[in-house]
């Protein structure tokens, strides 16, 4: 059998494949272009996550959202930080400190606030999810809103939509959570 013959029969069933895959459905919280930056660059491109972004760079954990892993970060946004009294000075046992409060606002993976939302209506109202550093955070609905809650009872709204960078998504919310009390004040 010729090359030119078994090209003739596999044209139309390539035209098939690539015509199914040219489906139009979009999901809301799915971005509409690839994401070009790390986690590290997207906090520090979004303006309203300044402060979080600092804290970031001052536990030193920015090469690790510069990496291959894949994470979801609870980032308060910079009205969260309104009167809160944070004292992280240079020292290493405020930067443990820092880094342990930022492992309880972490999750591991890629998740959006439509796969939260599916996941609550999935699970009779609620989903539990661990984060990196080994607490639970529980996620509800709060009427059109989500609510996220830690162990320790602080509370949260997704304050925004899902940032998505190429080695996972950034959740703004509206509190500190655990940040505050983990941390020495002034």
């Amino acid at each position: 059998m010729s090359a030119g013959r078994i090209v003739t029969m596999l044209l139309p069933a390539a035209c098939l494949v690539l015509a199914a895959c040219g489906g139009t459905a979009d999901r809301a919280d799915e971005p509409t272009s690839l994401p070009t930056a790390t986690l590290a660059a997207a906090l520090a491109d979004k303006s309203e996550l300044s402060q979080f972004s600092t804290l970031v760079t001052d536990s030193e954990l920015g090469s690790v959202f510069d990496g291959r892993g894949v994470y979801t970060v609870l980032a308060p946004v910079d009205r969260a930080f309104d009167g809160a009294t944070l004292s992280v000075a240079g020292d290493m046992g405020s930067r443990a400190l820092l880094v342990a409060a930022l492992r309880r606002q972490i999750l591991p993976g890629y998740v959006t606030r439509d796969s939260i939302l599916s996941a609550i209506e999935e699970n009779g109202g609620k989903t539990r999810m661990r984060t990196l550093g080994n607490s639970l955070v529980t996620f509800t609905r709060d009427g059109d809103a989500i609510r996220v809650e830690t162990e320790g009872g602080e509370s949260a709204l997704l304050a925004g939509d899902t940032v998505t960078a190429t080695n996972g998504a950034i959740l703004p919310v509206d509190s500190l959570l655990a940040i505050e009390r983990d941390l020495p004040g002034d």
